[in-house]
C-alpha cells in the first residue's frame, strides 16, 4: 500500500493532468502539437496565438499543455494587428478607392487593367506586403532596444544625432525620388502598355484618380518603411559587431553560450533580415512578371537587392563567428588547451539555421535564374562543354 506524502496532493494532481492530455494517443493532439512545432520555427509563429485560441475553445482539454508563457500572448496580438492593418490599408483601401473611381471591375477595353484583374498587386498586397511590413517594424524595434548587458559592455557615447539626421534625410530623398520615377514610368504609354486602375484617361493622357493618389501615398510609405528596415538592420549590425569585437578583445567571455547571449540582438536582427530578403525576392520577381515590369525602378531595386540582400546580410554573422574563432585560438594558446570543438560554432541555433538556410538557398538559387535569366542548373553548364 502506497501513501502520498502530506502536502504533495495538489502537486501530484496538477502534474498528472497535463501529462495525461499531452501524451494522449489522439490524432487531434498529435496534429496540434506538431503543427505548432513547425510554426514556431519561422515567422509563421505570428499565427500561433490565434490558432491556440480557436483550438482551446473547441477542445480545451487538449490545449491546456500548449498554453503560451504569460509574456508572449500580447506580442502575438500586436503582430496579428500589424498584419491585418497592413492588409486593410494595402488591399481594402485600394479596392474601395478603385470602386469609387469606377476602375474596380474589368471593362471591355483590353488596354485597361482594372483592380480586380491586377492579380500581381492583389497577391503582393494580400501576402507579401503584410509580411515585410511586420519584419521591418520588428527590425526597427530591435534597433531601438538597448539590453543592459550590451549597454554595460560598450563605452558610453553621445547620441548619434548626425547619423540619425542623415539617415532620415537619405530615406526621404530616395523614397520621394524613386516613387516619382515609378509613377512617371507607369503614366507613360510608351513604357507601360496597359492603363492601370489608378489612372483615368483624359483626352488620351493618363491622369491620377482618387485611387492613384492613394496609390502614391501607399507605395511611398512602403518604400520608406523598406529603407527604415534596412537602416535598422545596418545599425544593429554595426552595434553587434562592435560589441563582439569588444567582448573577444578582453577576457570577460568564458564560453560560447555567454558570448551568443550577449550578442542576441544581432542574432535576432539576422533572422529578421534573412526573412525580409526572402520577402523582397518574391516581391521583385512578381513585379518583374507584372505589366509594370518595364519600369526603370525594377532594375535599380534588383541591383540593390543583389548587392545588399544576397551578400551584405550574411556579413555580420560571419564576422562575429570569425571573431569568436580568433578568440578561441588565442585563449587556447595562452592556456595550452585544445579548442577544436569551440572554434567552429554558429551564433544561430540549429533550428533557425535550417530554416534560414532554406530561405537563402531559395533566394540564391531562384534569384539569378528568374530575375536575370542566368541558369543555375549545373547540368546546363556541363552540357555546354559537350555541344558541337
Amino acid at each position: 500500500m502506497s501513501a502520498t506524502r502530506p502536502g504533495n496532493e495538489s502537486r501530484s494532481e496538477s502534474s498528472i493532468r497535463p501529462r495525461a492530455s499531452y501524451d494522449a494517443p489522439d490524432i487531434v493532439t498529435a496534429v496540434y502539437r506538431h503543427t505548432f512545432r513547425i510554426l514556431e520555427w519561422s515567422w509563421l509563429r505570428i499565427l500561433t496565438g490565434w490558432l491556440r485560441d480557436v483550438f482551446q475553445r473547441c477542445t480545451p482539454e487538449f490545449a491546456e499543455p500548449f498554453t503560451l508563457p504569460p509574456g508572449r500572448t500580447p506580442r502575438h496580438r500586436i503582430d496579428m494587428a500589424i498584419i491585418l492593418a497592413t492588409m486593410f490599408f494595402c488591399l481594402g483601401m485600394t479596392a474601395t478607392l478603385a470602386a469609387l473611381s469606377k476602375t474596380w471591375w474589368p471593362s471591355p477595353d483590353p488596354q485597361v487593367l482594372h483592380w480586380a484583374s491586377d492579380r500581381w498587386n492583389i497577391f503582393l498586397y494580400a501576402a507579401v506586403c503584410p509580411l515585410y511590413v511586420w519584419l521591418c517594424l520588428r527590425l526597427l524595434i530591435v534597433s531601438i532596444e538597448r539590453p543592459a548587458a550590451q549597454a554595460a559592455a560598450t563605452t558610453p557615447s553621445p547620441p548619434p544625432v548626425l547619423r540619425l539626421f542623415l539617415s532620415i534625410f537619405l530615406i526621404l530623398l530616395f523614397s520621394s525620388t524613386l516613387i516619382t520615377s515609378y509613377v512617371s514610368d507607369a503614366a507613360n504609354p510608351g513604357i507601360i502598355e496597359y492603363r492601370y486602375w489608378f489612372f483615368d484617361d483624359l483626352n488620351g493622357v493618363r491622369v491620377l484618380n482618387a485611387a492613384g493618389l492613394y496609390y502614391i501615398v501607399l507605395n511611398f510609405s512602403l518604400l520608406m518603411l523598406t529603407f527604415i528596415g534596412g537602416a535598422s538592420f545596418i545599425a544593429v549590425s554595426i552595434d553587434g559587431m562592435t560589441l563582439a569585437r569588444a567582448l573577444t578583445s578582453g577576457s570577460s567571455v568564458t564560453d560560447f553560450e555567454r558570448f551568443r547571449s550577449q550578442i542576441d540582438r544581432l542574432v535576432r536582427a539576422y533572422r529578421l533580415g534573412v526573412s525580409l530578403v526572402f520577402c523582397y525576392a518574391v516581391n521583385l520577381i512578381v513585379w518583374k512578371f507584372s505589366p509594370l515590369g518595364p519600369t526603370g525602378n525594377l532594375q535599380i531595386a534588383g541591383a540593390l537587392f543583389t548587392l545588399i540582400g544576397l551578400f551584405f546580410v550574411a556579413v555580420p554573422r560571419r564576422f562575429v563567428q570569425h571573431l569568436w574563432a580568433e578568440y578561441c585560438i588565442r585563449r587556447a594558446q595562452v592556456l595550452g588547451e585544445s579548442c577544436d570543438g569551440e572554434v567552429y560554432r554558429d551564433v544561430v541555433s540549429s533550428r533557425d539555421r535550417r530554416f534560414l538556410g532554406l530561405l537563402q538557398l531559395l533566394c540564391i538559387g531562384g534569384w539569378f535564374d528568374v530575375f536575370y535569366d542566368i541558369p543555375m542548373n549545373p547540368a546546363y553548364y556541363i552540357s555546354l562543354l559537350f555541344k558541337a
